[in-house]
Parts: structure tokens; C-alpha cells; sequence
């Protein structure tokens, strides 16, 4: 029988002053889809990681036309599975359009030569000055709110506690590393909220909205078979890290001890940012016990063998994890472990592991206390897991190294 979350997850999207209009009164959120495999199969991580019931905001890329639109808004929640829709979607209303296709009925995102050439199709070579979106999933409205969450209020503002990190780091990323999808921490979710109801005066409005049927959906499967070969090595990477999204709540054999007892899953996310340069840890976890966040395992994935630069890597991520999952924790988080988590195809065999540590932490805290205090941070010893796809059953299969 499946444990139930004990809070779900969200999810912030990314619109524009066209597309929002469409995405909110229709009720979906769509994604782009790109044609290479190990683009297409970063998106598919990002849409693996949704579940029906968790949380969705949308996030308006700014405009000097729209600035009253512009910012965050909420709250919405996950209504079913990824699918892919080509039909080009209109309100007309306002006439705002998400497109699901070029002109020409191809269906992939149009790509720049450089960052300052117009994107154009890669079929008809078309210049294409609209997002591509077909790659969809369907939300309701939980509680919709008028009134959009400014950038300045979101970011710079701290007269509400708390910061919203990941979010803030995803801020710096670079032309062309930006996504669709940003899976935002569970004090994150509780913030955005919070400022959402503060700028409505608490006060949710009603949304008239407009069904949207799909035109022959298809839902989105990972066809993982094509990326294997003989000895059950997948390539690229992300084809992995999509599949291990959408089963890392499925009790998988082995995996699932590193996951732990699912009615302590707080949270897991993909590509989690934990600095200013946009380094991002493949997977997160935290666990919650008691009402309280006990635990964070990181999780690297690596389709070939794991070696010592591998463990150097995992742990180099720790001092910033450890704050980043403690900083802005509702209740204050004295202690918690980290556990570094690797797995790859097989390891080599002059690997050495270090041994778990406590180490101390004194930083200011932004919690609600508002006190500086002392953190321990117990980090484990790395567990080693190794992988291998089985063309038998379509899976992947765990085993500790």
C-alpha cells in the first residue's frame, strides 16, 4: 500500500504576458520540447517530478507593458498526468494564444544560431518569436488570488522572514540554462503563500475559466529501452535522472531504502540550485518526523563507473545543503543528518569512502526566532548504489555496491 506525503510539492512555472492569461484560464501548464534526446529527456525530469494534488504558481517573466500582471501567481494544483498536445490554444478574450506548433505543424522549439539571432523553426527555418509548447499537464485552481507577487517584494522585501532561495539563485542563471519548471522547498511554497495573501489583503477572488480538451493527448512514457545497451548502461544521463523522477515514490527495491518510509518524504526535487553559480544537486530529498525536518539526502547520478572524484563531488555539496535545507526550516532546525547518496553503473576499485562526521554550524538564521544559533550536522558515510536496466521488465534495477 502507498504512504501518502505528508505535504505535497510544488512547482513554479514560467509564463509569459501572453502566455499566463491562456495557461491560468485554461487551466494546463505547458513546457517546451525540445528535439535533441538529452534536452527532451530534461524536460521529461522536470514533468516527472509532478504529482497529481501538488502545488503550482506561475511565474511572469517581466514586462514594462504588463507590470501590474508581472511577478508570481497562485495557487493552483497538479490535476493529472504529463501529455503532449500539439493544438495551439486561444482566448478570445484577449486573443493570447499558446502554441503547440510552427505554422508548418512542426511540433519541436525553435533554436538561435547565437543568443542575439532570432530563434527560427528547424523545419521551414521560419523566424519564431513565440514559445512552443506541447508538452503539457493539467491544473486546478486550489485558491486563486487577483493580485501577483512583485519581484521586488519576492526577493528583496524581508519584511516578511524567510527567503526564497533556490528561486533567487535560479535568477542568476545564464542565457539559455533557464527552465520551464523550478521546483521550489518546502519553506518556499509556505513564503510564496504567504506573500501571495498578504498582497490580496487575504481575500481570493473568483476565476472564470474555459475548458480545454486536449486534441488527441498522448501521455508522456519514458521509453527508456532505446538508451541502453548490453550491459544495461544508459545514455545520456538525463533519460536516467527522468525515469528515477517519476519512480522514486514507487518503492523501487534498494532505492527505496535510501528514499526511507515515504510518510516521511517531505520533499524531493530535481536540478536543485544551492548557489550563486547555479551549481544544482541532481536530487534532494528531506525527511520529516515528528513535524520536524530530521534528514537531507543528496543524491548524484552517474551513468558510468563511480570513482573518488565522484565522492568528492557529493560531498563538496554539504556545507551548502546543510544550509540551504536549515536556513529558513519551520519549526528551527537544531540538528539534522545529511546523507550523500551516488549511484552509477559499477564503482572502480580503488574507491575509498570517508566516514561519517558531526560538524557544527553557526550562522544567522532567517527564521521566524530570528536568533543566531548552533547547528550539528551529522554527515554520513556515502552509500554507493549501482544500476542496470532490465530490457526484460522496462526498468531499472538497484543494488549496493
Amino acid at each position: 500500500m502507498t504512504e501518502d506525503k505528508p505535504f505535497p510539492n510544488a512547482h513554479v512555472f514560467v509564463v509569459d504576458k501572453n502566455t499566463f492569461t491562456v495557461h491560468s484560464k485554461f487551466q494546463f501548464c505547458g513546457v517546451v520540447n525540445p528535439s535533441g534526446v538529452g534536452q527532451k529527456y530534461g524536460v521529461y525530469t522536470d514533468l516527472m517530478n509532478l504529482r497529481k494534488g501538488d502545488l503550482v504558481f506561475f511565474y511572469q517573466r517581466y514586462s514594462s507593458k504588463e507590470k501590474e500582471s508581472n511577478g508570481f501567481h497562485g495557487v493552483y494544483e497538479v490535476d493529472g498526468d504529463p501529455f503532449f498536445d500539439s493544438s495551439n490554444i486561444t482566448d478570445q478574450a484577449t486573443s493570447k494564444t499558446v502554441k503547440g506548433k510552427c505554422v508548418c505543424g512542426y511540433v519541436f522549439s525553435p533554436k538561435r544560431a547565437n543568443q542575439f539571432s532570432p530563434a527560427k523553426c528547424l523545419n521551414c527555418n521560419r523566424v519564431i518569436n513565440f514559445p512552443i509548447l506541447p508538452n503539457r499537464v493539467k491544473i486546478k485552481v486550489k485558491d486563486f488570488f487577483e493580485k501577483s507577487v512583485q519581484d521586488d517584494y519576492a526577493y528583496v522585501d524581508h519584511t516578511n522572514y524567510g527567503v526564497l532561495w533556490t528561486m533567487l539563485f535560479r535568477k542568476t542563471t545564464g542565457a539559455g540554462r533557464a527552465r520551464s519548471i523550478m521546483h521550489i522547498l518546502p519553506e518556499e511554497t509556505e513564503k510564496l503563500i504567504r506573500l501571495i495573501k498578504r498582497e490580496n489583503s487575504n481575500q481570493t477572488s473568483t476565476l472564470t475559466t474555459q475548458t480545454y480538451t486536449p486534441n488527441n493527448p498522448q501521455l508522456i512514457t519514458l521509453n527508456i529501452n532505446d538508451f541502453a545497451n548490453a550491459q544495461g548502461k544508459l545514455s545520456p544521463e538525463s533519460v536516467f535522472h527522468a525515469w528515477i523522477m517519476q519512480n522514486i515514490d514507487k518503492n523501487v527495491s534498494v532505492l527505496k531504502d535510501v528514499i526511507g518510509p515515504l510518510n516521511e518524504l517531505e520533499y524531493f526535487g530535481a536540478w536543485v540550485p544551492y548557489n550563486l553559480a547555479t551549481k544544482t544537486v541532481d536530487i534532494l530529498c528531506l525527511h520529516k518526523r515528528d513535524g520536524a525536518r530530521f534528514k537531507a539526502t543528496v543524491i548524484e547520478l552517474k551513468i558510468d563507473k563511480i570513482n573518488n572524484k565522484s565522492i568528492s563531488q557529493v560531498n563538496g555539496y554539504v556545507p551548502w545543503i546543510a544550509q540551504l535545507v536549515t536556513e529558513n526550516a519551520e519549526p528551527e532546525i537544531n540538528s539534522i543528518e545529511i546523507q550523500p547518496v551516488v549511484v552509477g553503473i559499477d564503482k572502480t576499485s580503488n574507491i575509498t569512502l570517508p566516514n561519517a562526521k558531526t560538524i557544527p554550524l553557526k550562522y544567522f538564521s532567517n527564521s521566524l526566532s530570528g536568533n543566531r544559533t548552533n547547528k550539528q550536522i551529522t554527515i554520513n558515510k556515502p552509500v554507493l548504489l549501482g544500476y542496470k536496466f532490465n530490457s526484460t521488465n522496462n526498468t531499472i534495477e538497484f543494488r549496493t555496491l
